[in-house]
């Protein structure tokens, strides 16, 4: 192995970026860094955590994280319950949309997942990861989410 004395910046940058996870799970218990609204969590034998975190049904409640990422291909797995009242969830990375997820149904759905995939990280660093109800879909009769976790995983 080198010794960081005589090696050049890209050698260090690629041992930092190795070290860096795969894989960031974010559970209920997982406190935001920041957030309005989101400060109920339930508890439910049927959810796949057993508990979620629950927006107040608001317009523009919303929760962040500050990640520590290693630059790639990443793909974003949202895991949630669906129901008759809930909104539609924008997914940001440090103040960029990457995707909306329509969490409303005419049938109440426990544990649903949602992938997107090729979100491109360019560089590695800390982002944040944010999480926003600003819209509805129109037969929806609120804007409420139920939070049962994420997955952030690097394909490539």
């Amino acid at each position: 192995m080198p010794r960081l004395g005589h090696t050049d910046t890209k050698t260090v940058q690629d041992m930092i970026d190795a070290t860096l996870p795969w894989n960031i799970q974010i559970t209920p218990a997982f406190t935001p860094s920041r957030s309005q609204g989101f400060s109920t969590i339930s508890i439910n034998a049927s959810y796949i955590f057993c508990h979620s975190r629950n927006a107040s049904g608001f317009i523009g409640d919303y929760m962040a994280w500050d990640l520590g990422i290693a630059k790639g291909t990443w793909s974003f797995e949202l895991l949630f319950n669906s129901e008759v009242n809930r909104g539609i969830l924008t997914l940001q990375i440090d103040q960029v949309e990457k995707a909306t997820i329509d969490t409303y149904s005419a049938t109440p759905t426990y544990n649903l997942r949602q992938t997107i995939t090729g979100i491109i990280i360019p560089i590695s660093k800390k982002i944040e990861l944010k999480l926003i109800v600003n819209s509805k879909n129109p037969s929806s009769s609120a804007y409420y989410l139920a939070f049962l976790g994420a997955k952030l995983t690097r394909t490539a």
